[in-house]
């Protein structure tokens, strides 16, 4: 009997130690998408990681944060778009950047219609644009992306960069360049905590 309880006791603290680790949110550490480096030559289009967090205080919102090789606030010539999507409740979502050489965009996030290749409706949201540390952050309202809640998975979480020339150009506007997380090391996806 003793032994029951003692095997029992040691369960139960694995399992207390071993749960919290699998809803923890992701950090720079511990990212939901770790891609493969140095799969395309423009380093700041080039994926380091994506991760998605959340902040107890701010609970409305959730924040994903995606960090490249070496971010630049303008481009030479082409327009870089940095690209998140994921699936919730049988919809996709997606947050989008832009940085041209005449600037950056605003930060957009909202359901995306994979038929028609655009938002089927859409918020700008807060971001931040970290050029020293390389990471892209948008804050975006749940509200806006299907009202996630605590525990809820956001799933086939997917980052990508584009290289084109801008619409000012008068040049086709498609991709010349672009690195796709298919490639990446992993893919994990993301629990909901608040």
């Amino acid at each position: 009997m003793r032994k029951k309880i003692i095997g029992i006791f040691v369960c139960m603290l694995l399992i207390t130690t071993i749960l919290p680790i699998t809803v923890m949110a992701g950090d720079e550490k511990n990212p939901e998408i770790k891609d493969k480096t140095g799969d395309i030559m423009f380093k700041h289009a080039d994926i380091i990681s994506v991760w998605f967090h959340e902040d107890e205080n701010n609970p409305g919102y959730l924040y994903i944060s995606f960090k490249v090789r070496d971010l630049i606030n303008r481009t030479q010539t082409l327009e870089t778009i940095y690209v998140v999507d994921w699936g919730f409740r049988g919809n996709t979502y997606s947050v989008d950047f832009h940085v041209f050489p005449y600037g950056v965009s605003e930060f957009y996030s909202g359901k995306w219609n994979i038929n028609d290749n655009e938002y089927e409706s859409y918020v700008i949201c807060n971001g931040i644009f970290d050029v020293d540390n390389n990471i892209i952050t948008w804050i975006i309202p749940k509200d806006a992306i299907g009202n996630p809640q605590p525990g809820n998975l956001l799933t086939e979480l997917f980052a990508s960069t584009h290289l084109r020339f801008p619409f000012s150009t008068m040049m086709p506007h498609w991709d010349l360049f672009r690195d796709l997380s298919w490639n990446a090391w992993y893919r994990k996806d993301y629990t909901v905590q608040f």
